[in-house]
Formats: C-alpha cells, sequence, structure tokens
C-alpha cells in the first residue's frame, strides 16, 4: 500500500508517493456524502425489484427461451452493479485506514443491509438448478442464450450443493459473525500495528514490505525479527480467528456434501480436482528445484544458508533496459515454448489493448 512521504524525502520522492495514492473522492466526495447512502438504496431496490418479478411460484421463465433469456439479461446487469461504489469505496477507506470508525462502523451497516438484500436473490440460483436435465441440454445449445452458455453449465453443475432457500438464506446470514467478522478485526489489530524503526514508527504492513529492499542482511534480519515480534503479539487472536474460519468452512462444506476440505474451492476456480492433485503430486516430486533455486541464490548473496527475511531479497540490479518490443517478443517465445495456445492467448491480449 503506498504510504505517506516522510520528512527526510526528497520533493520528487514525495510527490511521487503522493501521485500514487489512492483518490477515493472519484467515488464519493466523503464518507457523508449523501450520494453514498443514496446508491445504496438504489442496489437494494433494484435487488428487491428483481425478486418480487421473478421469484413466483409459476417460474414462467424457466420454461420459455425468450423470458429466460430477459430474465438473465437482468441478472446479469444486477450482478454488477450488487456490490458495487457503496462497499467499493468503504473497502478502500479501511484498506488506507483501518482505524477509521466512521468507514468500520458504515461497512458493517451496509454489509449487513447488502447480505439481507441478496438473500433475496438465492432463488435464482436454486431454481436454476430445478430445471429438469432435458431442458438445461436445450438451454444450453440454444443459439439465443449462447451468451451465457458457461454461466448455466456452471450453475447446473453447482445445483447438486445447493440447499433449499431457507437453508441458503441462513448460511449467507451467519458468515459475518462466524467468518467476516473475525477476518475483519485480525486485519485491524495487525494494520493498527506499528514498530519503531531508525527513528520512525512505521506499520507493520509497510515494514514487512521493506524488507526485501535493505541491502544489509543484518538489517534485514533485524527488521524482520520486529515485524515478526509485533505479529506474535497478536497470536492468540489470530489462533481464534483461524479456528473460527475453518470452522465455519467445514460445517458449510459438510451441509453441502463436499468431500474434501478443497473441494468447494478448487469447483469455485473451474478447476478438474484430478488436474490439481496431479499438480500438487508433481511438485511435491520437485521440491527439489526450488532447493537447487535458493542454493544458488545463497551463493549469489555471499552467505551459507538462507533465512526467511532473505528469501526475496534482491541479488543485483540489472542495469539493461528492455526496449517493450523485445521484452514482448521474449515473453511470446517463452510462451510459446510451453504451448503455442499460450503465445497466442498472448497475443490476443496485446492485441485488444487488454495489455
Amino acid at each position: 500500500m503506498p504510504t505517506k512521504p516522510t520528512q527526510k524525502k526528497s520533493k520528487v520522492a514525495s510527490k511521487k508517493t503522493k501521485n500514487l495514492e489512492w483518490n477515493l473522492t472519484l467515488l464519493y466526495k466523503s464518507i457523508d456524502d449523501l450520494a453514498l447512502e443514496s446508491d445504496m438504496q438504489e442496489i437494494e431496490r433494484l435487488l428487491s425489484e428483481f425478486a418480487k418479478k421473478y421469484n413466483k411460484p409459476e417460474k414462467t421463465y424457466l420454461k420459455d427461451e425468450t423470458k429466460f433469456l430477459a430474465a438473465l439479461t437482468e441478472y446479469e446487469t444486477l450482478s454488477g452493479k450488487a456490490t458495487g461504489k457503496p462497499i467499493l469505496y468503504l473497502h478502500y477507506r479501511l484498506a488506507m485506514n483501518s482505524a477509521d470508525k466512521a468507514a468500520e462502523a458504515k461497512m458493517a451497516l451496509y454489509s449487513n443491509r447488502l447480505t439481507e438484500a441478496l438473500n433475496n436473490m438465492q432463488f435464482f440460483g436454486i431454481s436454476l438448478g430445478k430445471i429438469a436435465p432435458a431442458k438445461q441440454h436445450e438451454f444450453l445449445t440454444s443459439k439465443k442464450l449462447a451468451h451465457f452458455k458457461v454461466f448455466l453449465e456452471r450453475a447446473f453443475a453447482d445445483a447438486k450443493h445447493l440447499l433449499t432457500e431457507p437453508e441458503e438464506k441462513i448460511l449467507a446470514l451467519k458468515r459475518l459473525p462466524a467468518q467476516d467478522l473475525w477476518i475483519q478485526a485480525n486485519q485491524k489489530i495487525l494494520g493498527s500495528k506499528t514498530i519503531s524503526w531508525k527513528g520512525r514508527e512505521t506499520p507493520i504492513s509497510e515494514a514487512t514490505a521493506m524488507v526485501p529492499d535493505l541491502e544489509k542482511a543484518s538489517e534485514r534480519k533485524a527488521l524482520w525479527h520486529l515485524v515478526r515480534g509485533a505479529q506474535k503479539e497478536n497470536a492468540a487472536f489470530a489462533e481464534a480467528e483461524l479456528n473460527a474460519v475453518v470452522t465455519d468452512k467445514k460445517i458449510d462444506d459438510q451441509l453441502r456434501g463436499h468431500r474434501e476440505p478443497f473441494d468447494a474451492t478448487i469447483k469455485s476456480y473451474r478447476n478438474d480436482p484430478v488436474v490439481i492433485k496431479t499438480l500438487i503430486e508433481t511438485v511435491s516430486r520437485h521440491f527439489s528445484v526450488a532447493h537447487r533455486f535458493y542454493r544458488l541464490k545463497a551463493r549469489m548473496m555471499g552467505v551459507k544458508k538462507l533465512e526467511y527475511q532473505d528469501r526475496n531479497a534482491k541479488t543485483g540490479v540489472i542495469k539493461r533496459k528492455f526496449p517493450v518490443t523485445e521484452a514482448i517478443a521474449a515473453v511470446e517465445k517463452a510462451f510459446d515454448d510451453i504451448d503455442p495456445k499460450f503465445g497466442n492467448l498472448l497475443r490476443s491480449f496485446i492485441k485488444n489493448g487488454q495489455i
């Protein structure tokens, strides 16, 4: 996270650092901006109207292709607005200053309101899962619904792990006290901690980022020791947080019928469990590659053995400048050597201006 310049920095450095700070006024003028509450109310209104329109016993839109397309289009548009500017603004404020009481209070309030509003949308995903297999196939092969094919494939696949609408609402509501609030509290505590480094009180997040950039091994070790000490002061709470998060996830997995702790995560990323297990086994069999890398790095740094704080330390400075065209060509070749598909994908990103 960019930090405010210290008094010892030059005017040029200070100006450069200042320009890297987030300008949240592009979203709202302040925490008291009336537009913040207005936008939140608009999100709630849109979610409520969608639920009133489609959450009916007959659900005719699940039987007619044209009506289904209209419902999916509205749902897609609404999904983009559901966690829009208000939540993002508050999240960014807290990221910049975890001690921002006004933002913390409003985030808690808006999070609860958003959870309740989104609960009214639970019916839609559950309804998709109840579509008969023959009808699912019809929708998946429809040219009119081609834009939503991937979404529907995922929705139909996830349906087997969905519970009833009331149960889904309960799981959504209990997530905040069972998991989210624990995480937020731990982040807040860590965010407020500082260490004294070279006569300056430095937040531990900033100090952690400074460690790899220190040239002297003795300084890296000293700073890392201070960071770890500050973190250990919060060990008891962090332990409780981990237990709460793990227990909450275990309950959800059991209720949804996931066999392994990692099943839900793998499926959420649309990965194949067999591929992931093969990847884990392959990496585990080749740990020697990492061992060789760190032995080589230790020799380059002139030490017998790397300590934890030395893992990401710089080994030198690359003086040569690479023109953009040369850099792109080198990356393209590396991707092509792995698989031409990767190279083609990179070229398409560059062509479309995505890179």
